[in-house]
Order: C-alpha cells, then sequence, then structure tokens
C-alpha cells in the first residue's frame, strides 16, 4: 500500500485584484520618484553656478541655473525700466 502524499501544489497565478494593486503602487512609487527628483534638480537650480562647478554637477544643471538665473535678473532689469519709463507693456 502506498502511503506518500501528494505536497500541495504551488499557485502560478495570483488574482487580478492583487496584481491590479501591484500595478498601482508601482505606478505611484515610480511616480513619486520622479517628482523627488524633479524637486532635487529645482533645488540645486537655487545654486550659484560656482558652486555647482564646486559639487561637481553636470554642464547641463549648470547651464539651466545660469540661464533661470538671467532670467530673473532680466525681468528685474525690465520691471526697473518699466518704472522708470511707464512702460505698460514688453513692446
Amino acid at each position: 500500500m502506498n502511503t506518500t502524499t501528494l505536497t500541495p501544489t504551488l499557485k502560478l497565478y495570483r488574482p487580478w485584484p492583487l496584481r491590479l494593486l501591484d500595478s498601482v503602487l508601482r505606478a505611484w512609487e515610480l511616480w513619486r520618484d520622479e517628482r523627488l527628483a524633479r524637486q532635487a534638480v529645482e533645488a540645486a537650480l537655487e545654486l550659484p553656478e560656482e558652486t555647482l562647478r564646486d559639487m561637481g554637477a553636470p554642464l547641463w544643471l549648470q547651464a539651466q541655473a545660469r540661464a533661470k538665473r538671467e532670467a530673473v535678473l532680466f525681468d528685474h532689469e525690465l520691471l526697473r525700466v518699466r518704472a522708470q519709463f511707464g512702460s505698460r507693456g514688453y513692446y
């Protein structure tokens, strides 16, 4: 007489609600990681170009920081000129 018992089989699939939940969680984690990376870049753009260069930041980040700083300086100068001459627009 054979008294060996078979081991229970392993499920090779997962129910669709669990797969859906995993997909949603992975998408949310990806979104969160991308958001944190964008926030880190935005914070780095606030630093002076010299500091970024000393930190060894990539050239594209240094260029973006320079462009952002120049745009802010241009806007300040434009506001100063508008106040001086009473201009209401860019024209």
